[in-house]
């Protein structure tokens, strides 16, 4: 699972979450972060009660979602085992490369940049 430190971070860069039934996040509980899951009964409240409460939750997706969002933003992307490489076509021709632990948190750091660079600009 995505580190609560990246997550809260791209929450901070303007991640959008739609949540949906399976979904990682993480809440507070009292002064440390607790790991959970949406649950199907979470998504069968009322919009209004999900909404309050993702206000105060940290979403952390999983390695294909953060793939999707960074090729949804019309980047290409390559994952393996500790690297994401990532470009845009129209932007540059040359790759760019983020290393971490895991290909979950190089994916993360590679979506964070793309955040961080589309509010920039």
């Amino acid at each position: 699972m995505l580190s609560i430190e990246i997550a809260k971070k791209l929450k901070d860069a303007g991640l959008v979450w739609e949540p949906a039934f399976g979904d990682l996040f993480y809440c507070q509980d009292d002064d440390r972060w607790e790991k959970s899951v949406l649950a199907e009964q979470d998504t069968q409240e009322a919009t209004h009660q999900i909404h309050e409460c993702i206000a105060d939750w940290v979403f952390a997706p999983r390695l294909e979602q953060l793939l999707a969002a960074i090729e949804k933003r019309g980047y290409k992307v390559e994952s393996m085992q500790d690297a994401c490489y990532i470009f845009h076509p129209q932007k540059s021709s040359r790759w760019q490369e983020f290393l971490a632990e895991n290909r979950i948190e190089a994916a993360a750091q590679a979506l964070l940049w793309v955040l961080e660079r589309r509010t920039a600009e």
